[in-house]
């Protein structure tokens, strides 16, 4: 509700969907109604130990993304980068970096060409090439 009030205020409602849950089959229509996907977490221990599938996601779906810098996401972005990192519960922060997205078209296409050129390596099957891999090194059977 703060938020619907918010966008009102600032005369934005009618660019700004307030959807709640969404069925996972209609997950795909968003992200491409999407101009910028955003998962701003706190620095918790559950944040730090988890990969968010949002990444991918908008990665698949040519979607630029913007996360806070927490656990592994610095190292998921790359260089150059495929995604950008806000400090974790800086809302100005946060607000500066989706501003610089939705402003800057070429921007959003780097974000979005980096992360198609590192999605192929988070494939199930090479995931489980990778892992099968390092325990082969460690001098584990399969």
């Amino acid at each position: 509700n703060k938020l619907q009030q918010l966008s009102e205020r600032l005369e934005i409602q009618g660019r700004v969907f307030f959807e709640g849950r969404v069925p996972p089959d209609l997950i795909p229509q968003y992200y491409l109604m999407a101009d910028v996907s955003v998962d701003p977490v706190h620095a918790t221990d559950a944040a730090r130990g988890r990969c968010p599938l949002k990444l991918f996601e908008s990665w698949a779906m040519h979607t630029p993304l913007i996360t806070s810098d927490v656990g592994d996401r610095g190292l998921l972005a790359g260089t150059p980068p495929a995604l950008h990192l806000v400090m974790p519960g800086d809302k100005e922060d946060l607000a500066k970096h989706i501003i610089a997205v939705l402003n800057n078209p070429d921007l959003a296409k780097s974000l979005v060409d980096e992360g198609q050129k590192r999605l192929p390596d988070y494939t199930w099957e090479r995931l489980a090439q990778k892992f099968s891999s390092i325990l082969m090194q460690l001098g584990h059977s399969i």
